[in-house]
């Protein structure tokens, strides 16, 4: 093929011609013939040889295409186009096999001559054959890339339909009970918001809920409450006839305490039908019509408790006075402030239960609260079985009976801390039961006895059950939890898996099953009860849910102006949720895309032309944050995903306008429908100018207002 056939026969006929003797003339034809056909060959083997150089140059180039984002400008060449080329060079090579000249050739030296060369080819092509099978999937993966990229922009088949249609009848009781609210300003203010002050310094001096300021307020206060609950029983029964100076300067620490905590609630912020007030008027009014009273009656009693001690200190009054013993007693009621701590329990700071088990921590919490609930419930039983033996000096009681036979055991009277213990452990008894020496032995001990009995048994039955039920509940939790890790374990070791990288699965498996439980929004589908409400109620929050999001596109909001109910029912049957977990993908390249993507907390990143995610962020890579928005192209036309989206580190949490939904919804509202046909023939219009430019990513602001502006005008 390479070599005309002509310049074989020319020099032979020249050389006959002038030529003398025969065999001179065969040997120098031999001579030339052979040297003919080593050109042949050469020429052969070198074309050969280009040809494969080519085809590796072109699989390269398909490699280095498959690996990098894919682009349809004008300089690129197409996936499929290229696998085309790449078939077609290498048939050429197959038809150059199997065209070479041999019937040319009668010479049987020259036909092996030809034949090797035959060999040679034979033995590149199968490698070429094998570089074929290895790259086919290679192959699809282009031609899937290029369908995406260049694919015609096709309008979905309701944007096409003719506008004279009569549209569905379905849904317009929707219409109807939407319209009873639309009008209603009242819902300005949401759950959740906070009412501050307009004024800085007021701003200033409230305290949030659930900040750090009212933690240590809190915490503060059940301290205080605590050493209250141990001190002043054991001071009002007796246990302690002359305080200590240390105890002392802790009762006049806590009054004192009390008395600032007061200034303290008129400024603290609070939670008052789902909105956070933090208006200083008002939280004051709030403290002024709850707490205020009682404690300001506590705070007095305290000081004047504190006031006469000292009195009667300095001037040398005896205190067994009544009087005084009565004052004691009516330290007793500064524990009501009990009832007001235990409403305004700490809640742990949002940085540790990161870092904590929420099972276990429940479990802890539960159990806990249970136990030291029986231990201070039993001081003051235990305390007040101690007033009530020491009250009486006409008749026995058991502090006398037991003192009588501690005298006779050690010769000695038994001190305060003896008496207390004892106390202690017949109330346990009661509360266990078990049984003790100490029994009661007059009239008033015996009814107090069977009140505590009577307490005892509704008291220690909820205590068991309410332990038994959180340990199961524990156990239960941990359970499955234990079992699947047990599989995951006994698969790394059966597969022999490397050390690192089963490290690295257990590791992002529990830091994912702990992501889930914190970060899990509750979602719409979550609640059984909103599915009980009736159809006005519901359509009414799916609006206050969803609206806020949707109504930030420019479309969107031009809807809201022609046809609030429109807007209202899109939020409530075309609207989702979805939760995604940082490292986790959203979509991937070539998947059919069935929504709109609303970003409401979190961020996520879109890298376009990538299926998978690559090993590090590539300049195509583009974060997509809260408020924004993602795909509207899949409501307008019959849309493919131009690239990969994914959460990166923190996670991600989405609204979704379902575009098959959104339809249904659309056919109810004509005028609707025409705005939103002539929204989407603007877009195609545009956009099929300008190809290079189609991604997931949205229309950019300003662009999507102007095309708003100019399909309502036309409308």
């Amino acid at each position: 093929r390479c070599v005309p056939q002509s310049a074989l026969v020319e020099p032979m006929v020249e050389r006959w011609d002038s030529s003398t003797d025969v065999s001179e003339c065969y040997q120098s034809f031999d001579d030339m013939l052979s040297e003919q056909v080593r050109t042949l060959q050469e020429t052969l083997i070198r074309k050969h040889v280009q040809e494969v150089f080519a085809l590796k140059t072109e699989v390269m180039q398909l490699r280095a295409k498959l690996t990098s984002p894919c682009s349809d400008t004008p300089e690129t060449t197409p996936g499929a186009r290229h696998a085309h080329q790449l078939s077609t060079k290498t048939c050429a090579v197959d038809c150059q096999q199997q065209q070479l000249p041999r019937q040319a050739f009668t010479e049987p030296w020259l036909a092996e001559q030809v034949d090797g060369s035959h060999k040679l080819v034979n033995a590149e092509h199968h490698t070429l054959s094998r570089w074929r099978e290895q790259l086919e999937e290679g192959v699809k993966l282009a031609a899937a890339c290029d369908n995406t990229t260049n694919a015609p922009l096709v309008l979905h088949p309701i944007f096409v339909e003719h506008p004279d249609l009569e549209p569905l009848t379905t849904g317009s009781s929707n219409r109807v009970a939407s319209s009873t609210f639309e009008t209603d300003e009242t819902y300005a203010i949401r759950a959740g918001d906070a009412l501050q002050e307009s004024i800085g310094w007021r701003k200033c001096l409230v305290s949030r809920p659930w900040g750090r300021t009212q933690f240590a307020h809190d915490v503060m206060n059940l301290l205080i409450v605590g050493s209250d609950l141990i001190v002043i029983p054991v001071e009002s029964v007796g246990f302690i006839k002359e305080p200590p100076r240390l105890l002392r300067i802790m009762s006049l620490t806590s009054t004192v305490w009390w008395s600032l905590e007061m200034l303290l609630n008129l400024t603290r912020g609070h939670l008052r039908s789902g909105v956070v007030e933090l208006r200083l008027k008002e939280t004051a009014k709030s403290y002024l019509k709850s707490w205020f009273a009682l404690d300001f009656l506590l705070v007095m009693l305290d000081w004047c408790v504190i006031v006469l001690a000292e009195s009667m200190t300095f001037y040398a009054i005896a205190r067994s006075f009544k009087i005084f013993r009565a004052a004691r007693m009516l330290r007793l009621f500064r524990l009501l402030r009990f009832v007001r701590v235990m409403d305004n329990l700490p809640a742990l700071p949002s940085e540790l239960m990161q870092c904590m088990d929420r099972d276990a921590l429940h479990a802890f919490v539960t159990i806990g609260s249970w136990v030291l609930a029986l231990v201070f419930l039993n001081h003051l039983i235990a305390c007040g079985w101690y007033g009530i033996g020491t009250a009486f000096r006409e008749f026995p009681t058991w502090v006398s009976v037991c003192s009588q036979q501690y005298v006779l055991q050690a010769d000695r009277e038994p001190d305060a801390f003896y008496l207390y213990a004892t106390s202690y452990h017949w109330a346990l008894c009661i509360f266990t039961p078990a049984g003790m020496e100490v029994v009661p032995e007059n009239l008033y001990e015996r009814v107090f006895t069977i009140v505590t009995i009577l307490l005892a048994v509704t008291c220690f039955s909820s205590f068991v059950s309410s332990i038994t039920a959180s340990v199961a509940r524990f156990r239960q939790a941990r359970q499955e939890h234990v079992k699947e890790n047990a599989k995951l374990i006994r698969f790394i070791q059966q597969n022999h898996i490397s050390l690192g990288l089963g490290s690295r699965i257990q590791t992002r498996l529990h830091s994912q099953a702990t992501e889930t439980r914190q970060v899990h929004r509750i979602h719409m589908s979550d609640v059984s009860l909103l599915q009980q409400l009736p159809a006005n109620l519901k359509e009414q929050v799916a609006r206050e849910v969803f609206s806020p999001m949707i109504c930030a596109h420019p479309l969107v909001q031009h809807i809201d102006a022609v046809d609030r109910t429109c807007v209202s029912a899109i939020c409530q049957t075309s609207m989702s949720q979805q939760s995604v977990l940082p490292m986790h993908d959203v979509y991937a390249l070539g998947s059919q895309c069935q929504a709109m993507y609303f970003v409401v907390a979190g961020e996520m990143s879109y890298i376009h032309g990538y299926m998978t995610k690559p090993e590090s962020l590539s300049d195509n890579s583009c974060m997509i944050a809260a408020g924004n928005w993602a795909c509207e192209l899949a409501l307008l036309i019959i849309w493919k995903h131009h690239g990969l989206m994914t959460v990166m580190e923190m996670p991600c949490e989405l609204a979704l306008i379902e575009a098959a939904a959104f339809h249904r919804v659309l056919r109810q509202w004509p005028q609707v429908q025409d705005i939103c046909r002539k929204y989407a023939l603007i877009v195609v219009e545009e956009y099929s100018r300008i190809r290079d430019e189609l991604s997931d990513l949205p229309i950019a602001h300003q662009k999507a207002e102007q095309f708003a502006e100019q399909a309502m005008a036309s409308w």
